[in-house]
Parts: structure tokens; sequence; C-alpha cells
């Protein structure tokens, strides 16, 4: 699992870790890694829209590595379900 707090920039401390977690899974478990998102349940419109927008944006650049090769995203909703 590699979580990733909904925010709104991906910086250089951020880009690092996960290039880290991609070398420490390396290319044998990616298949199993889910790369999941906090803070996207306060439910308001707006809000839901934003945070469609950045997923799309991190599974096109920051994630792709990782989805290209089997990994998914999982959305953490704050509930035992989404756990």
């Amino acid at each position: 699992l590699y979580t990733h707090i909904g925010d709104n920039r991906m910086s250089g401390s951020v880009c690092r870790n996960i290039d880290h977690f991609g070398r420490l899974c390396g290319g044998g478990a990616t298949e199993h890694v889910r790369l999941v998102t906090t803070m996207c349940d306060n439910g308001r419109q707006e809000n839901t829209a934003t945070y469609q927008r950045r997923v799309s944006q991190q599974e096109g650049s920051f994630w792709k590595p990782f989805i290209s090769v089997g990994a998914c995203h999982e959305r953490f909703s704050s509930t035992q379900k989404s756990a």
C-alpha cells in the first residue's frame, strides 16, 4: 500500500518517496500495489470534482509507471468498509 494524502501538489519529497517505494517493490510485486488516496470524503460536489481531476492527473503522470504494470488506485473514505 502506498498512501497519498489528497493534497493539491506533488512536492519533491513526495516524488522521491514514490520513487523509493517503486524501487522497494521491484518489478515482480507491482501488480499487488494499491495506490491509496485519503482526504476525499467530505462529500461536497466541487471537492469531488477536484478530487477526480487530481486523481486523473496522478494516474497519468506520477503513478503511471505503477499502473502500467498492474498497480491500481483505491480510495480510502474513512470508513471501516473502505479500510
